[in-house]
């Protein structure tokens, strides 16, 4: 019984975001009236922090993060100022520009649902684009919805207070700021978005008289930019809070425009001079000196920028396509140096199609390619040693203590097209990311091809347990690998699915023991891509049942 009020409890509080209004239409039905009876009696007693004394607004404020680097992560803090009443629940909606900004993460706050410091709320979800609910539509790249409940129907009791003393803070949304240069000294916005009434807005109990209490909706009352006051709108989308059309009521919830939002968002720092593109140790102009450091970042990594990191990988960008330590980008920095490339005619192309195999087996690297592939990087899980007996166009390897790097690139010679063995190799590993580019700089997509051998491990290797790991890269763009550990052979479930509990892709078969690899790209079973967002994977063996999160980022 107990799960079942307080699975109704949530529905009623978050009716808006999952479209139960039909609920409310009821007049006054027993259900109601239940659900009613259990929040008020919950409020009669409720420990929490702010009360009805104060005629004052709920205040929803975004925090603008100022100086602010190119290509760095920020959290961007959403705060309530201001409480009036204790809280039920909230259902907000953002917008960003997803050009300048790559949504990571939400954060919960402490002060909302850290159960030691804060009020311990138990509820708390957040939907990224497509997934976030704008009504008849999909929603845009940017927006972002985030939900959160006190869960008061938790069997182990309410949390300790429905709203801590303000200012508190709501959660922090988590970005990745672009490596343009045509951002800085400027505002990206993050801003409060509306597609409906019930869009930002917050379930709270109002007073009558000082004694009853009325399930209510807080929908907004003004909406503020820095200092000024942005202009009501009359139709959906908005950025100016509710219509007008939204005051003939929402049924048996009572409503009141008794919030004020504040957006807010980042600013990118500034600085004196245009930076040179190519110009990658800060010199003031770009020569061999900059393609030198260029290549040690492909076998070493990112390490080898200690000057000002962000503004050195922001200077790689050769071609000017928004896209950093590309190796495309590296081959066109040489051929401005050697072939007397103009810094204005760079290229930004790209040829499908390539293959990039590893052979575990015989522990041979190769490309299956239609095209003239002249400069290729791989990075390999492992402490890997490549070799070839007859080609020396490998620039480099190295070995950080979990990847190893590995760079080949000749002005002499093109690898395919065709079926072309790259490296042999000693150690184990697999492929996790790889890169390549023509001569001229046009990049070479490659999917990434493991191949899974039936070579029998030996029993004193074998795990000893069932583990399913954390993918890898995480968050991943173009493909992830997803490892998983059997001590004796069994029927293995492997299912990957969306946050709305949909189920995207699946593998069923019977695995021997030892450490087994799945690789995702992004795609359905069926071959379709699947957009950017958070994605829980689950393994069942037997009665081992395990599940983690992954982000995708496209």
């Amino acid at each position: 019984m107990k799960f079942y009020i307080r699975q109704a409890i949530i529905l009623i509080v978050l009716f808006s975001l999952f479209s139960l209004s039909a609920f409310a239409d009821e007049e006054e039905s027993e259900f109601y009236n239940f659900i009613k009876s259990q929040f008020k009696n919950l409020s009669s007693s409720s420990s929490g922090t702010n009360s009805s004394s104060s005629d004052s607004n709920f205040v929803v404020e975004i925090g603008l993060v100022e100086n602010v680097a190119l290509g760095t992560m920020v959290d961007v803090p959403v705060t309530l100022r201001n409480a009036p009443w204790d809280l039920y629940g909230f259902d907000l909606l953002f917008s960003f520009d997803p050009a300048a900004l790559t949504f990571i993460d939400v954060i919960p706050g402490i002060d909302f649902f850290d159960p030691d410091s804060g009020c311990g709320w138990v509820y708390f979800d957040w939907r990224q684009g497509s997934s976030a609910n704008c009504g008849s539509s999909p929603c845009p790249t940017g927006i972002i919805r985030v939900v959160g409940i006190p869960d008061i129907g938790y069997p182990h009791g309410h949390p300790s207070c429905l709203s801590p003393e303000t200012p508190a803070s709501f959660f922090s949304l988590r970005f990745l700021v672009t490596n343009d240069f045509t951002y800085k000294c400027s505002l990206i916005p993050v801003r409060f978005v509306w597609y409906d009434c019930i869009d930002n807005a917050v379930a709270f109990f109002s007073e009558n008289d000082g004694e009853e209490h009325s399930l209510s909706l807080a929908l907004s009352d003004d909406v503020y930019s820095g200092d000024i006051l942005n202009a009501p709108s009359d139709h959906f989308p908005s950025y100016g809070g509710v219509t007008d059309s939204c005051t003939s009521g929402l049924g048996n919830f009572e409503f009141s425009r008794v919030i004020d939002f504040h957006n807010g968002g980042i600013f990118i720092q500034c600085d004196d001079t245009e930076p040179v593109i190519g110009d990658i140790n800060l010199d003031g102009v770009w020569n061999v000196t900059d393609l030198s450091l260029f290549i040690d970042y492909f076998i070493i990594g990112e390490s080898v920028f200690e000057i000002d990191p962000s503004e050195q990988i922001a200077a790689t960008d050769i071609n000017k396509d928004g896209e950093t330590l590309k190796l495309e980008d590296l081959v066109q920095l040489s051929n401005m140096i050697f072939n007397a490339l103009d810094p204005d005619s760079t290229i930004d192309s790209t040829l499908d199609g390539s293959i990039v195999n590893n052979d575990k087996a015989n522990k041979t690297v190769s490309l299956h390619t239609d095209y003239f592939v002249d400069a290729i990087w791989i990075k390999m899980s492992g402490d890997i040693e490549p070799y070839h007996p007859i080609d020396s166009s490998l620039k480099g390897h190295f070995y950080d203590g979990s990847h190893t790097r590995i760079l080949f690139w000749s002005y002499y010679r093109s690898y395919g097209p065709g079926n072309v063995d790259l490296f042999y190799y000693t150690g184990e590993g697999e492929i996790v990311e790889a890169q390549a580019a023509t001569n001229v700089g046009v990049e070479i997509t490659l999917r990434i091809d493991d191949v899974v051998t039936s070579i029998e491990e030996p029993d004193d290797i074998l795990p000893s347990a069932f583990a399913l790991h954390q993918n890898y890269p995480n968050p991943f763009n173009i493909e992830t690998v997803i490892e998983f550990d059997l001590p004796r052979a069994s029927e293995v479930e492997f299912e990957i699915i969306n946050i709305l509990g949909q189920l995207v892709y699946n593998v069923t078969d019977r695995f021997s023991a030892g450490s087994h690899t799945i690789y995702w790209d992004g795609s359905t079973n069926s071959g379709q891509t699947v957009g950017s967002g958070v994605y829980y994977y689950r393994i069942t063996a037997g009665d081992f049942v395990s599940s983690k999160k992954m982000v995708l980022l496209k």
